[in-house]
């Protein structure tokens, strides 16, 4: 179960001094794809399902197909990609951020505050009052965009269909 938060305010924290890299290269698509195949396989979103590389492949493309309108970041520490984000914002004032994900080893230093900041950042100057973000209902991440601001508005839900033991 997601809950969908909302930051209408300003943020309260603005995290640690981070490098921030636009994803647009090919090197930089690859370097997030490693960063999807990691958090696939973290299994956190994905409620422990074994997602294949050509998985992480086409969700990277489908994403990257997203064009300049739902830009993402990588943030470097050390020539290395630890994080990374997308946000984008919508004609009607709202924006939302979304893909998160921090490599562990470089969780608990700022940088997801900092990249939550740098998505805040652009989108109010594309205009945006009030910026929604999910968080799973069972993972710590809720607990940092409280801090930070967001507020619960709502509730989703996800179903997956696990095929593999159907006979």
């Amino acid at each position: 179960m997601v809950i969908q938060m909302a930051l209408q305010g300003d943020l309260t924290d603005r995290g640690a001094k981070i490098t921030l890299r636009p994803v647009v290269t090919d090197a930089d698509w690859v370097l997030l794809q490693d960063l999807v195949m990691l958090d696939q396989a973290e299994g956190r979103k994905t409620g422990d399902l074994e997602l294949s590389q050509a998985f992480a492949e086409s969700w990277v493309a489908a994403n990257r197909a997203k064009g300049a309108d739902y830009p993402y970041s990588l943030v470097m520490r050390n020539g290395e990609a630890v994080a990374c984000g997308a946000c984008a914002a919508a004609p009607n004032g709202v924006g939302m951020i979304d893909d998160l994900f921090t490599l562990p080893s470089a969780r608990r230093t700022g940088i997801a505050t900092a990249l939550i900041a740098a998505c805040v950042d652009r989108l109010r100057g594309a205009g945006c009052e009030t910026i929604f973000l999910g968080a799973l209902a069972t993972e710590r991440p809720r607990r940092l965009y409280a801090r930070l601001g967001f507020h619960p508005v709502g509730l989703a839900r996800s179903w997956v269909r696990d095929t593999r033991s159907v006979a």
